[in-house]
């Protein structure tokens, strides 16, 4: 969706439509808001990292064949196996999948135990009781963003570098595990960074 036509007052319409993306966030929660309203504005800006939906009911898409692989790992044959499944309105499909599209949807924030980990989906499967679980590569040697100024030193954690290794070190994690869609960037065959979205205090 296109927030501003380019002209000399770029930086004027940026501010602008920041300010109105940010009061149009903070109606999500507000009771009183038209539901239609909400609605649509939810449809926007979900799977952003700005707002949470309230459904989480979830669905897979796209059935892909079985991947010996992984059913010999589960010790279990009857493993199904999908490109892509949503959470609410928000969208997550693998890797392989999302090479051939225009959106990436395959970069998230992962939680394992108490750790937070970048990566990315490699295989989305449900298991005989339906429950929807990954196969994520992870972000291997990361290191945060460290910013160094005359008087600071700033510690970013939610911008990491790394390195994606072909060492079949994946993690296998229940859908519910993910906290968020994020961003990435290859800047060489294995050089990675991931980018988490600002939510409101930062982007304030």
């Amino acid at each position: 969706m296109r927030t501003i036509k380019s002209t000399r007052r770029e930086e004027i319409e940026l501010i602008g439509n920041l300010s109105l993306f940010r009061n149009a966030c903070f109606h999500l929660h507000d009771p009183t808001a038209n539901l239609t309203i909400k609605s649509y504005i939810e449809n926007i800006i979900s799977g952003r990292g700005y707002y949470k939906t309230a459904s989480k009911t979830i669905q897979v898409i796209h059935r892909l064949p079985v991947i010996n692989r992984i059913c010999q790992i589960f010790s279990d044959q009857n493993l199904q196996f999908f490109a892509s499944c949503k959470v609410g309105h928000i969208r997550y499909t693998t890797y392989n999948y999302s090479k051939s599209k225009v959106a990436d949807d395959s970069a998230v924030l992962f939680k394992v135990i108490d750790e937070y980990i970048f990566g990315l989906i490699n295989s989305i499967f449900t298991d005989d009781s339906n429950e929807v679980l990954l196969e994520l590569w992870p972000l291997s040697y990361s290191k945060n963003l460290h910013i160094r100024t005359k008087t600071k030193n700033i510690d970013m954690p939610s911008i990491q570098e790394g390195t994606l290794e072909n060492n079949n070190n994946f993690y296998y994690v229940s859908v519910q595990d993910i906290i968020e869609k994020c961003v990435y960037w290859r800047k060489k065959s294995k050089q990675v960074i991931f980018f988490r979205y600002p939510n409101l205090e930062e982007s304030s």
